[in-house]
Formats: structure tokens, sequence, C-alpha cells
């Protein structure tokens, strides 16, 4: 005789079966199967918000998941995320980046260079003004070629012409520009082009001189070569506003009598890099020059290698 099984008892054991071989999912408000937050991570749902739990940045709409919990995109973070187009580098707030590294615009390139997604090399004929080029393609203190007349420079070295004016513009040296270049022996005299030299001045030959005498490549009066101390000399054709400057021992007034600049108890000493005076080949005071101390800003230069910056704008540090 078959037994009785009220059909309540077979609807509830059906139900019971069912709950029991029911698959979690995404919108179950449970943190069960592979999530690693309600709801979210794992390798089904969708990712985790900042500040949810997480196994590892896959986890997370930031892709940083830190001490197990989704973490704001950084640009030290080490993972690409936020608006950044490759790992901590470009987008709007992060650095730019280094060559090879993914892009979307030139900016986000170091090099200011984006090509095919791709941040390229700066180079000195891609076309743009980039690495320490003046203007395209052109200066940079010698990476480049030199630029021409009315390209930018930030120094002499950037120009063909060697002379970059103080609107920071290559051009062609003049007579008036206030600056010793061009064929001229002294600033804005002397040469083929330019008009001679005054007593004093520096000169190559007796044609740079106002007086047709240039000795020892100062111009000079008759006087400083006659082998006498005489005029307002203050050693033997040596010293004074007219003759040139003193070797180290002869006598002095001043320090612009010797060509060390430096005159002691009435005697031309040797120049220094620790006597507190500028002397020598220095651009500043105990710097620049052969001395080993770099100048600092705002102290005299004539080549980038004179300043402790690198860089010589105008005969001065910067």
């Amino acid at each position: 005789m078959d037994r009785f099984i009220p059909l309540g008892a077979v609807l509830a054991a059906a139900l019971l079966a069912m709950a029991c071989t029911e698959q979690p999912t995404c919108d179950d408000t449970s943190q069960n199967g592979l999530e690693s937050d309600v709801d979210c991570g794992g390798a089904v749902c969708t990712k985790c918000s900042d500040g949810k739990k997480c196994g590892e940045g896959t986890d997370c709409i930031s892709d940083v998941c830190t001490q197990g919990i989704c973490s704001v995109p950084a640009c030290a973070d080490q993972a690409k995320n936020g608006n950044e187009t490759d790992v901590d580098c470009g987008g709007t707030l992060c650095p730019a980046c280094p060559g090879d590294s993914a892009c979307l615009v030139d900016k986000d390139c170091l090099s200011t260079i984006c090509k095919e997604q791709r941040c390229k090399e700066a180079s000195c004929t891609d076309q743009v003004k980039n690495g320490a080029e003046s203007d395209v393609d052109c200066g940079g203190g010698g990476e480049c070629t030199a630029c021409a007349d009315g390209r930018m420079c930030k120094g002499h070295d950037d120009c063909q012409n060697v002379f970059c004016n103080n609107s920071k513009i290559c051009a062609t040296p003049t007579c008036v520009d206030l600056e010793m270049n061009g064929e001229e022996t002294d600033v804005d005299c002397g040469g083929v082009i330019c008009p001679t030299c005054a007593i004093g001045k520096k000169c190559q030959d007796d044609s740079d001189c106002d007086s047709g005498n240039c000795f020892k490549y100062a111009c000079t009066t008759a006087q400083c070569q006659n082998a006498q101390k005489d005029g307002q000399e203050t050693d033997v054709d040596c010293g004074g506003p007219e003759c040139p400057k003193c070797a180290t021992g002869k006598a002095c007034q001043q320090g612009t009598d010797c060509l060390s600049n430096t005159c002691n108890n009435l005697v031309c000493q040797a120049s220094s890099c620790t006597n507190s005076v500028q002397d020598g080949d220095e651009t500043g005071v105990d710097c620049g020059g052969s001395c080993p101390t770099k100048c600092a800003a705002g102290m005299g230069c004539k080549v980038p290698a004179d300043c402790a910056s690198g860089s010589c704008i105008n005969n001065i540090c910067t």
C-alpha cells in the first residue's frame, strides 16, 4: 500500500532544493561568490569604487588596491588609472611621459611629440621646439645646430653669428650693440668694420687703435713703448690710464693697473680664486673662468659653464 505524502510537504521540499542550488549574482546585496565586496570585484562583477574591499588592483575602478581597499588614482601608485595615458604619467594631472610611453596628445610627452599614440624622443630634426632647443630644431648651447638671425635664443652660443640680443633673438653683430662680437677686438670697436679703439681697449694690431699703436694687445700711445717710466705709468711702459696693464710684481696704484686686477701694497699680485677680488679670467669674484667655483645667479659669466646653474644669458648667470 502506497504511503500518502501531503502536497504541502512536497512543495516545501521543492522550494528548499531550489534555494540550495541558487547561484550568487552581482545584485543580490550580498558579498558572495568571487566578489571582493558586496556585488563588486572579482572576475564576474563590475569593479568596486574607492573605499570598497579588494584583493587586487583589477577589483577596483581605480586599478589601485592598497591594503585591501580600493584607492583614489595617484601619479605615483604604479598603475595606469585616472586619465593617465601611461603608468603614472600623461593626462591633465600627472607629469609628461618619457620616450615610447603611450600618449594621446603632444603635451602628454616630455619631448612634446606624440605620434601614433607613442611618445617619441626629442631630436634636432623633429620640427618641434623641445629638449634644450632655443627655437625649433636649433640652439641649445651646442646640442643642435646654431640658430639663424631672427630665431629665438637663450645665449650667444645658440646663434650662428654668436650674438643673442636683449630681446633673446639671434641677430647680426653691429658696432653699436654694446657687445664684443663679430670681428671686434673690444666692445663695438676694432676689426675691419667698426671704429678704431681708444687707449686701453683691446686690439690685435695697430690698425685697431685710435693712436695707431697696439702694444701687448692693448691700444697705447707711443710713450708706452719707450722703455722708460714716464707719463702716468705706474711701472716701465705699463699701468695708468694709457698703457697696458702691468704684470705680477710690477708697481701699481690700483687694481686696474694690473693684468690680474689685484694691486696690494702698490705691487701687482698674481690672480687667485680666493682673494675676494675679480681677477685673472674670473667672470665674477672668485668664480667662473678657470676657477673651480661656479658663479651664482646674478654674477657675471661668458659661457654657461661659468655658472652654477649652467645658464648664462647676456653675460649674467640666471
